[in-house]
């Protein structure tokens, strides 16, 4: 019996493989990884991974440490969700990463877009959002900073 595996990399949200044609979900022992998530910062890496053992979660968890530009650049299967949360310089160029594995309908969040102070700042980040070839259709959330949440509608 051959597994079809369809694996959202980047959701925070638990992924089941499907086992057969009938759909039936697979044993928790064979989920595959559902989150990818990046650290710069050794220190921070070991930090959240003892995190992610500790919770019985590092099964689920591709942490990779490192520089995003080189660490996102491999990308397996279709990506449902992103949230980015970094230095504001490193949003456009991760989201440009991610952007070519995004399922339509994928949903891309970004934190303190609505401060006053940073909303200059993600300039290159709303440029690539806003370009009607990347077909994304965004709004800033009225949360405090802001908070903004795009969906790839194609």
């Amino acid at each position: 019996m051959s597994e079809q595996l369809d694996p959202p990399v980047c959701d925070l949200r638990p992924c089941l493989a499907r086992d057969d044609a009938r759909g039936s979900p697979v044993s928790a022992h064979r989920w595959i990884r559902a989150v990818i998530g990046t650290e710069y910062e050794p220190e921070k890496a070991r930090a959240a991974r003892a995190h992610f053992s500790e919770a019985g979660l590092s099964t689920f968890i591709d942490l990779r440490e490192g520089d995003l530009r080189e660490t996102l650049r491999q990308i397996e299967g279709p990506v449902d969700f992103v949230l980015v949360d970094i230095w504001i310089p490193m949003a456009r160029p991760a989201l440009e990463l991610v952007a070519p594995h995004l399922r339509p309908r994928a949903v891309v969040t970004c934190d303190n877009t609505g401060r006053e102070d940073e909303r200059a700042a993600y300039t290159d980040y709303f440029a690539f959002i806003n370009d009607p070839t990347q077909g994304f259709r965004t709004m800033t959330l009225p949360f405090s900073g802001g908070f903004e949440m795009s969906v790839r509608l194609d």
